[in-house]
């Protein structure tokens, strides 16, 4: 492909990186030395400290100094989180426009009123992770996090709930291997498995409808139909040629477009991501004026994923794919200029999908004719 792959769909849509992830210090008071005011020396010269505090203030005392833990703690994580916001985009609104926490037998309770851009699942989900790595850098003593995500008129979006082991080997990960990619953290699959969400139906999978225009153009209606196929399991897949097209200034043609198309049972076209493998076959006609194949000619891998595989998306035609002549190699004269053409299609899931043409009167051109 032309284009580098990216492999954060939320920061390849909104143009966004994920800034660096800052190591948080977890407030510590230190026991006072130099308060001895009451301090004696008895008849051995032994000093001995006399607290006349009674027992019922010292618990007072010890719940106060827990509570002012767990309050700046709160205050420090609402803190990080509205820095990380302000970072994103300084013209735009944010990821956020409001955030309450709260704390209560180690579970966090966060509220977050988010902003139109970031209203579908794959959005939240994202911002899942995040809050809860900046909650685990700051305090990582706690059993659970609790996010509610709400639209500005207070309406519930969708909640999730995180467990600590979740969140802490993807951290933990995150601090050995500080520059790998989020998505290309191996402990994300446990995270998701770990943790439970449930978002409103009404919720856009994929595109918030806010960013379908800036996305699609003209076509926005398509993120809203895109959301319905990604809902869809692949069963098959299917593949076309075009002929032959011409992709740069001169007037000669430079190789063919063919089409991947991973299909549901309903026939929808569902753009999944994955690696496609292409080989392309040369074949001659015999004696009998029936063909067969022969030499393997071409052969091309790739990946499909993030949102630039959408840059190569059509709901009618599936993706895109260019196969340039210059990268065939040469085949006999007196062989056919078209071929055989074979793609194997393998998701996320490792589960693979084979298409074939071996129609002699197809359009897969291998050589300029």
């Amino acid at each position: 492909m032309s284009k580098n792959k990216n492999n954060m769909l939320i920061f390849g849509i909104m143009g966004v990186v994920i800034i660096a992830i800052i190591i948080g210090v977890v407030l510590f008071i230190p026991k006072s030395n130099t308060d001895i005011n009451n301090n004696n020396q008895n008849n051995d010269g032994d000093i001995i400290t006399s607290d006349t505090t009674p027992e019922s203030d010292k618990t007072t005392e010890n719940n106060n100094l827990i509570k002012n833990i767990i309050t700046t703690d709160t205050s420090k994580i609402k803190s990080a989180l509205i820095d990380w916001n302000n970072s994103i985009d300084s013209n735009s609104e944010g990821i956020f426009s409001d955030v309450t926490i709260s704390e209560k037998d180690k579970i966090f309770s966060i509220n977050y009123t988010v902003t139109d851009d970031y209203k579908s699942v794959l959005m939240l989900n994202l911002i899942g992770i995040i809050v809860g790595l900046k909650t685990y850098e700051i305090n990582s003593d706690f059993e659970k996090i609790n996010i509610i995500y709400l639209d500005n008129k207070n309406k519930k979006l969708g909640e999730t709930n995180i467990p600590n082991k979740a969140i802490k080997d993807i951290y933990d990960y995150n601090q050995i291997n500080p520059d790998t990619d989020l998505t290309d953290n191996p402990y994300i699959d446990a995270y998701n498995k770990l943790s439970t969400s449930l978002y409103d139906p009404s919720l856009p999978q994929l595109f918030p409808e806010s960013m379908a225009q800036d996305q699609f153009g003209s076509s926005a209606d398509d993120a809203s139909e895109i959301d319905i196929a990604l809902t869809k399991k692949v069963t098959h897949l299917e593949i076309d040629c075009w002929g032959s097209k011409n992709w740069d200034s001169d007037a000669e043609d430079d190789g063919i477009i063919y089409y991947i198309k991973p299909i549901s049972d309903d026939g929808t076209i569902v753009p999944i991501e994955g690696t496609f493998v292409t080989d392309a076959y040369s074949i001659e006609m015999t004696d009998y004026w029936d063909y067969i194949k022969k030499d393997k000619v071409y052969s091309k891998t790739d990946s499909l994923e993030g949102s630039d595989r959408f840059d190569y998306f059509d709901l009618y035609d599936g993706y895109q794919i260019g196969l340039d002549w210059s990268e065939v190699t040469p085949f006999m004269a007196s062989y056919e200029d078209n071929g055989y053409l074979y793609v194997t299609f393998t998701d996320k899931q490792n589960n693979s999908y084979s298409a074939k043409i071996e129609d002699t009167y197809s359009n897969c051109i291998l050589r300029d004719n």
